[in-house]
């Protein structure tokens, strides 16, 4: 990959502005991550619950939110990826003339509503 990426830096009449990477383990690791973030608000649901005095009747809705820096999603993201990648571009053997890294960074955000009994009166 170095070789054939040298050899098109290299030409006065060519440019490679974006380099793509492709993860085939995207969805199963992406699968992985909404588990455990689903184990987490049913390990907490119960607590909280409790402390406000009411109990959980099931749940009322769910909403999952996929943030990739690949899309410009996170300004913050971005400029943490390109830090990164830039330590890497120093030391690659072949001078790119841009940050190559081959990774990228993902969020998951969820949000779980639940339903609850009436609060207890005192």
């Amino acid at each position: 990959m170095a070789d054939i990426l040298g050899v098109i830096t290299a030409q006065k009449n060519a440019r490679l502005d974006h380099l793509s990477w492709e993860y085939p383990d995207d969805r199963q690791a992406k699968s992985g991550w909404l588990q455990s973030c689903l184990a987490e608000a049913k390990e907490k649901a119960p607590g909280v619950a409790s402390g406000l005095g009411v109990q959980l009747l099931g749940v009322h809705a769910f909403a999952e939110k996929w943030i990739d820096s690949e899309k410009g999603e996170r300004p913050y993201l971005n400029e943490l990826s390109g830090m990164g990648a830039v330590a890497f571009a120093k030391r690659a053997a072949v001078d790119l003339g841009f940050p190559l890294s081959h990774s990228k960074w993902l969020e998951l955000q969820i949000e779980a509503q639940f339903r609850i009994s009436p609060f207890k009166t005192a």
